[in-house]
């Protein structure tokens, strides 16, 4: 206590002179001691907790607030500054510095007590902690934006600059921190074209630093952008994947600078160079000049535009084959969905992609792409059913058949004929998808209780698909027919599920977290749980997920009496309640 008793003397002087002003009452005093004095007897705990220091910090900075408003509305005449105008800053920052001494691995603690001090104008303050945050943690982007834009705020380029070249030698593949530096570069050049301007002089016939003679082909270089273009270069060589390509892209896309078109083309000739055969950077090349936003123009130059990409891609997808098709299909179907896109551009790009799919080994997702956006179009339905039946004769491939039926379902063809395809399709598809292809049919139907039990019956023996409808019919089916089901209801439709297919445990966790969102679930969970623990190998899982809703619903003696009984869950279940603490 008596480091308590220590910081209770620390604080007489400041609540005197806060007294003496009339900013607080004497009441007002004694109740601000006392929380004080409960804050600070959390901190002196044998395991301090990082929400203590933060509660303590938060109640100073509310004091601060409720401080300067008051003495705004009470006018007072001007006077020399007193210990009470920055006392409780200084504690806020006091509070931040015993908190990172106990929690120096804290980094959003160092990003707090950095705000802070920015807030408070501490620019001194935000240099000293975050050249400390920097030591102790090298390898964390974040501190060193945040020390650069200090750097920057305070006009000092060369410092920033020196940080987040620092960062990066650190944090080479680290996209936002490229991202950041080339933002810097593109500021300070557009910095100094402003500067220029106001002066009236042309960027041609005026140094750079008055203290260095830097010669005309240098300034010309600088300001057509060579800084940013050499980090861009940089950039692209030390992280040449497509997630920094794309970054970069949508930054110089929105900057407001005339060098956007030579930055893009740049940029454009180094991804086209790194990345040559990668199909969505061959989408991103392709589309480099259509609108950002992604929306249709209503300009003949947005025609051109959008007829340049599709060429350009199409040819790639010609050429190159493999998965590029694929990023062509997704081009067109992308704009084929913008209500705005006129409808002969529609037409345009459908049949552009109805060319791609008569090439021979086109990739199964162009010729459901093909159907899919010929579904979209009302007068083009009897021809997608034409053309899913053509594209699934012989097809394995579960997302031409999905196009396929829902081409049949929206052309109305007949629920007869609806029916005969999707059993094609069950009998045909494998793989990847196969489980989408069986599901497809289960709607809200009258039906759709006997459509399910009857894929039940014909998928027993099929593993995960088998679990997979299982699941649907005991979560969804059955909850959906007729009124609402009562517990007792459930008992007996999950009793019956257990008992008639081949359940999993994958089976119980999903309908057990299922029903332990229902109001009255108790009768149907204990029935799951007895069920669930009598499968082989399972009566561990059953009893901690049984005995954690117990817990939750006050019921812990049960609980304990659930995990007593099952060998080998006592340890796991200590596990799950230190987790959760």
């Amino acid at each position: 206590m008596e480091r308590v008793e220590f910081q209770q003397e620390q604080m007489l002087t400041e609540l005197k002179d806060l007294e003496q002003k009339g900013l607080f009452s004497k009441s007002e005093i004694k109740s601000i001691m006392k929380r004080r004095t409960a804050f600070e007897s959390a901190l002196v705990r044998r395991i301090p907790k990082k929400g203590d220091f933060l509660r303590y910090a938060a109640y100073e900075m509310g004091l601060e607030a409720l401080r300067r408003r008051r003495l705004k509305r009470l006018n007072l005449p001007v006077a020399a500054p007193s210990i009470s105008d920055f006392a409780l800053v200084r504690r806020q920052f006091h509070i931040f510095e015993r908190a990172l001494r106990k929690f120096k691995a804290d980094v959003a603690l160092w990003v707090q007590y950095i705000e802070l001090a920015k807030r408070e104008g501490a620019r001194a303050l935000v240099g000293r902690i975050s050249a400390r945050a920097l030591q102790l943690h090298p390898n964390e982007p974040a501190l060193y934006v945040f020390a650069a834009q200090h750097e920057v705020d305070n006009l000092s380029p060369p410092a920033a600059r020196a940080l987040l070249q620092r960062g990066i030698r650190l944090n080479k593949e680290n996209v936002p921190l490229w991202t950041e530096y080339v933002k810097f570069e593109l500021g300070f050049v557009e910095g100094l074209r402003r500067r220029w301007d106001v002066l009236g002089v042309g960027g041609a016939s005026i140094v750079t630093d008055t203290r260095e003679d830097v010669s005309e082909e240098a300034r010309r270089e600088i300001m057509q952008g060579g800084i940013v273009m050499a980090v861009i270069s940089e950039a692209a060589k030390a992280n040449p994947h497509l997630h920094l390509f794309r970054s970069l892209h949508a930054l110089v896309n929105t900057y407001p600078t005339p060098l956007r078109a030579s930055l893009l083309g740049h940029l454009h000739g180094l991804l086209a160079e790194t990345l040559p055969s990668d199909p969505a950077a061959l989408k991103m090349h392709a589309t480099r000049f259509l609108p950002a936003s992604g929306e249709p123009e209503a300009s003949e130059e947005f025609v051109d535009r959008l007829k340049a990409a599709n060429e350009e891609l199409l040819g790639r997808a010609r050429t190159l084959g493999g998965a590029v098709p694929c990023a062509y299909a997704e081009f067109v179907e992308e704009w084929c969905q913008q209500r705005e896109l006129d409808p002969n551009l529609r037409k345009y790009l459908v049949g552009c992609l109805r060319s791609l799919t008569a090439e021979a080994d086109v990739d199964a997702r162009v010729l459901a792409a093909h159907v899919r956006l010929l579904s979209a179009d009302a007068g083009d339905l009897e021809k997608a059913v034409r053309q899913g039946r053509k594209y699934t004769q012989g097809c394995r491939d579960g997302a031409v058949w999905l196009a396929r039926l829902d081409a049949e379902r929206l052309a109305g063809v007949g629920e007869a004929a609806v029916a005969q395809a999707w059993a094609e399709a069950r009998r045909a598809v494998a793989g990847e998808g196969r489980g989408r292809v069986w599901m497809w049919g289960l709607g809200e139907g009258d039906n759709a209780k006997e459509t399910c039990e009857g894929l039940l019956r014909d998928s027993i023996g099929e593993g995960e698909l088998h679990v997979t409808l299982a699941i649907h019919y005991a979560t969804r089916i059955l909850h959906r027919v007729g009124a609402a089901p009562t517990a007792t209801t459930r008992v007996g439709n999950l009793r019956r599920v257990v008992s008639t297919y081949l359940v999993t445990g994958a089976f119980f966790r999903a309908v057990f977290a299922h029903e332990a969102r229902l109001e009255d679930a108790e009768k149907v969970l204990e029935m799951l749980y007895e069920a669930w623990r009598q499968r082989e190998g399972l009566a561990v899982e059953a009893s901690l997920a049984w005995a954690d809703w117990l817990r939750g619903h006050g019921q812990s003696g049960r609980a304990a009496e659930i995990i007593g009984q099952t060998r080998g869950a006592a340890d796991a279940w200590w596990r799950m309640l230190e987790t959760a603490k």
